[in-house]
């Protein structure tokens, strides 16, 4: 009987002893499938008991599992995958609520912490529920601007936006005041030379690009630059954003060209801003290394009697997986188009979560050794209780201390696992492109490096965001938004037209004898090597020859005239009754009205 107090301590090791990645199973394999869908409804139905919360109000309180923020992470970007924006919005709302009333702003230590903290100790950090890391927090208001910007609340995703701004300025602050708050001894231990040749993440952020330190986050600073543009409210721009991912990435093409408009004065008008999210995000495993005597030593335990119990015994670590981009970038053309425009890296998501685990891995360290220590203390008391029981019983020579030494080994066996729970969701990189809106208004994506492919009737609206997302190499799903009124849809002024497929033209002549002999005909739009193109039947309807002079002059969808080095036809001869065509490219991309001027001369 005294050993059962002992081995009931070992039944808390049942919650925590499941990976992650085989919890989390049931969703993801249909998620990287590109199935989300079905992703959606495995998360709401099957997964409930993951990440519903219970709200109390009686008491103020929540009752949550203990992986709830996780799930709620994971079931947000899955619903938001699917469409399904507003149910986004609340399962991210749902996690930051935790987040921020039951890990950042309580200030008193519950029972259920305290018996959290002792679980950890016992069996192992899954045991402590799941409080998000600083990447996490930033992106649940990143991914709620995203979902209120979807669903056509610019404004709420812009309070999203700022919200992220002050959670990434927050955390820099904490973790610079954690940094000074260090003690000499944790200190030395994270510099200690055998630790830091053993694990390199001791040292991974010194050796990360300057856009990636102090949890600078580039694709936060995109998506918050991006909605501000398209808002382009004073003191909200989107000039701040740009200017400091231009320092960020000096050689994003992209980037530098929306800062340039962005500067000159420019509206998003007539621009697509398109978001890739590609691929799958590096992930954790659980790694185990054998504990050598020197790692306890840079601990401070210098007795040699104390570390006999740790010959021979291994410390399981998390350590990050390998990402899994769908493609090297995403190419986007204009219908008919032979050339492409390729979106840039903005935001390696594996890099990104390297400064924070090299940042958090000497805690996690220094938790593993004294969860072992405590382990390794707990067995060797049972061992000694159980060689007290054998003395005291002649008939049974070391049966309870071999039965003790045997849970033990099972006991370690079982529970040495790291915590590896992470958002599995996220991409493994994002990227961006900007595009002229196509004077038909379709778009066609294509995969560089994959063989996916999909044709986007964008939206009406005077701007539009496109968010494309990739799990594989044969996927392609997206979403787009219209913002503002489309010009090409209001009234026309007097004397313009539509051809069949509303693009605007208009008619004049130079003199009276023109607008007598010449009659006008069908007049078409089309593109050639990625430039609007036009045409137009002209018939001479008098009884005698006309020399016909032509001129085409272009402007944006605004009517603003675009410079053109050479808009004038070459001069034809038309016969009495005679029609020809004419023909012209439009200098720019951006043009989108025709105004023709058609002259005569005998």
């Amino acid at each position: 009987m005294r050993l059962l107090p002992i081995f009931l301590l070992l039944f808390p090791a049942c919650s925590s002893v499941t990976a992650y990645e085989d919890e989390s199973a049931g969703f993801f394999g249909r998620y990287r499938r590109g199935h989300f869908q079905a992703a959606s409804r495995v998360l709401q139905q099957e997964h409930k008991d993951e990440w519903k919360v219970r709200f109390n109000a009686a008491k103020d309180q929540m009752r949550y599992p203990d992986s709830a923020v996780l799930w709620n992470l994971e079931r947000g970007k899955v619903l938001l995958a699917a469409g399904k924006f507003s149910d986004a919005f609340l399962a991210f709302e749902v996690a930051e609520t935790i987040i921020n009333q039951d890990f950042q702003e309580r200030a008193i230590l519950s029972s259920r912490d305290a018996l959290a903290e002792v679980e950890a100790s016992l069996v192992n950090a899954k045991a402590m529920p799941y409080e998000g890391t600083v990447c996490d927090r930033i992106y649940i208001n990143v991914h709620k601007s995203l979902a209120a910007a979807l669903g056509q609340d610019l404004e709420s995703a812009l309070v999203e936006c700022r919200r992220a701004e002050e959670v990434q300025e927050e955390a820099i602050r904490q973790w610079r005041g954690e940094v000074q708050k260090r003690g000499g001894s944790k200190k030395r231990f994270a510099q200690d030379p055998e630790l830091r040749n053993t694990f390199p993440e001791l040292a991974e952020a010194e050796s990360l690009p300057p856009a990636y330190r102090d949890f600078a986050n580039p694709w936060a600073t995109l998506v918050r630059g991006v909605l501000r543009r398209i808002r382009n409210r004073a003191g909200e721009d989107g000039v701040l954003e740009f200017r400091n991912l231009t320092s960020m990435l000096p050689n994003n093409q992209p980037v530098q060209d929306e800062l340039r408009r962005a500067l000159d004065g420019e509206t998003a008008a007539g621009l697509v801003y398109v978001l890739f999210e590609n691929g799958l995000a590096p992930g954790l495993q659980s790694r185990e290394t054998m504990i050598r005597r020197g790692w306890l030593r840079a601990l401070g335990k210098e007795n040699p009697d104390s570390l006999y119990a740790f010959e021979n015994t291994f410390l399981a670590l998390p350590a990050p997986t390998r990402a899994r981009p769908a493609a090297d970038f995403l190419r986007i053309s204009a219908s008919g188009s032979s050339s492409a425009s390729p979106t840039a890296l903005i935001s390696d998501q594996g890099t990104v979560q390297k400064f924070e685990f090299s940042q958090r891995f000497p805690s996690i360290l220094l938790r593993e050794l004294a969860r072992v220590v405590a382990q390794e203390t707990l067995t060797h008391t049972v061992r000694e209780i159980a060689e007290g029981v054998d003395n005291e019983k002649d008939d049974s020579p070391g049966g309870w201390e071999i039965l003790a030494t045997l849970g033990g080994l099972v006991y370690k066996g079982v529970v040495n696992q790291a915590d590896d729970r992470s958002w599995r969701t996220l991409a493994a990189d994002y990227q961006f492109a900007v595009v002229p809106i196509p004077a038909d208004r379709r778009l066609q994506l294509s995969l560089a490096g994959g063989n996916a492919r999909s044709e986007v009737n964008l939206p009406s609206g005077e701007t539009v965001l496109l968010v494309v997302r990739s799990v594989r190499h044969n996927h392609i799903s997206w979403h787009a938004v219209g913002f503002g009124e489309d010009p090409t849809l209001a009234a026309l002024p007097a004397g313009w037209q539509r051809d069949e497929n509303g693009r605007p033209w208009k008619v004049e002549f130079a003199d009276e004898r023109a607008q007598a002999a010449l009659k006008m005909g069908t007049v078409g739009f089309g593109q050639t090597s990625g430039l609007p193109t036009a045409w137009a039947m002209v018939q001479n309807q008098s009884a005698r020859p006309y020399s016909l002079k032509a001129r085409a002059r272009w402007q944006d969808r605004y009517g603003v005239g675009i410079p053109s080095p050479g808009d004038h036809f070459a001069l034809r001869t038309v016969a009495p009754g005679e029609s020809i065509t004419l023909e012209n490219i439009a200098p720019s991309p951006r043009a989108e009205r025709l105004l023709l001027t058609l002259a005569t001369s005998r």
